[in-house]
C-alpha cells in the first residue's frame, strides 16, 4: 500500500497519516508493532519522510499574545469557545477534542482522558498535575450543562460548534492573516512549555541550548505520549530539531551522539485550519 501511495504521488504527510490509521487498527487487534515506519516499505526514504522542523516558535506568546488574557476576552463573548480554548491551552487538545470533551467524566485517576474526537481514535491521558490544569478543568465542569455534557454549545451539532468556533476565531483575530496564529498554536504553547519543564531548558525552537542526549530524548518521548502520537519524532514538529552538543577534541573519534529523534514535520491533522 505504501508503494502504491508513493506511485500515486501522495504527500509524505498524507502517507504518514494513513499509516497512523493502520497503526491504530493494529493496536486494536492486538498487534501494536505490526505496522512499521513508512521508510521501511520503500527503497528511497526521501519519498515518505517529512524532513523539516519549525523555523520559528508557533505558540501565541511568541507572537506577543498573552494566552490567558486573550482567552479571557473570548470567554466574555462566548463562554463555550472560551472554555474550549482554555482546555486546549492547559491540556494540549485539538479543537475537535476540546469541543467534544466531557469534563465531568473525562477525569480518571488524576488524569484527563482524551478519547472523543482524537486523531485515529487514539486514546491518551494527560496528567492533571498543575494548579492551572485543575482550575481549567473545574471551569470546564461549570461550563458543561450536565454530568455527561461536552463543551460544545448545547443543541448544536459538532459541525455547527466547529463553525461557531471558527467564527469566534475570526472575530478575535486568531488567524494566520491577522495575528499570525491559530488555535493550534496553543498546542505549540503547551508542548514548548512542557519541554522546558521536562528537560530543564528551553526548547530548540525557543533558542534553548543543546542538552544531554538522554534528557532530550526522555522529554521528547513524554511529549509524544501527551500529544497522542506513537512516534517520538513528532515532538520535533513543535519544539525543533535535536541539537548536538559540541564534541571535545580529545574525544572526537569516540563521542556519543544522540539517538535518532528524526526531525518530523506536522501531519495534515496537525495543521489546523484558521
Amino acid at each position: 500500500m505504501v508503494r502504491r501511495w508513493v506511485t500515486r504521488g501522495l504527500e509524505p504527510g498524507t502517507i504518514q497519516l494513513y499509516l497512523s490509521y493502520l497503526r491504530t487498527f493494529a493496536e486494536w487487534i492486538g498487534h501494536p508493532w505490526m505496522v512499521l515506519t513508512a521508510e521501511k516499505y520503500v527503497d528511497d526514504p526521501a519519498k515518505v519522510e517529512r524532513s523539516y522542523a519549525p523555523a520559528a516558535d508557533k505558540s501565541w506568546s511568541a507572537h506577543g499574545i498573552v494566552p490567558d488574557a486573550k482567552i479571557a476576552g473570548v470567554a466574555a463573548f462566548d463562554r463555550y469557545v472560551g472554555c474550549q480554548l482554555l482546555m486546549a491551552l492547559r491540556f494540549n487538545l485539538r479543537v475537535k477534542e476540546a469541543i467534544m470533551c466531557p469534563p465531568h467524566t473525562a477525569e480518571v485517576d488524576g488524569q484527563l482522558e482524551v478519547k472523543r474526537g482524537t486523531k485515529g481514535g487514539r486514546l491518551r491521558f494527560v496528567p492533571i498535575d498543575t494548579p492551572e490544569k485543575r482550575a481549567a478543568l473545574e471551569a470546564a465542569k461549570r461550563c458543561a450543562e450536565s454530568k455527561s455534557a461536552h463543551l460544545g454549545r448545547p443543541g448544536k451539532t459538532l459541525e455547527q460548534n466547529l463553525e461557531r468556533f471558527r467564527y469566534v476565531m475570526r472575530k478575535f483575530g486568531i488567524t494566520k492573516a491577522m495575528l499570525g496564529v491559530t488555535a493550534h498554536g496553543l498546542r505549540h504553547e503547551y508542548v514548548n512549555d512542557r519541554y522546558e519543564q521536562f528537560a530543564g531548558a528551553a526548547s530548540p525552537v525557543r533558542g534553548g541550548p543543546a542538552i544531554e542526549c538522554e534528557e532530550d530524548r526522555a522529554a521528547r518521548l513524554r511529549l509524544a505520549e501527551e500529544l497522542g502520537h506513537s512516534r517520538e519524532a513528532i515532538s520535533s514538529a513543535y519544539i525543533g530539531r535535536v541539537l548536538r552538543r559540541p564534541r571535545p577534541i580529545a574525544a572526537k573519534n569516540a563521542a556519543e551522539t544522540c539517538p535518532s529523534a528524526a526531525v518530523s514535520g506536522e501531519t495534515s491533522d496537525d495543521r489546523e485550519k484558521e
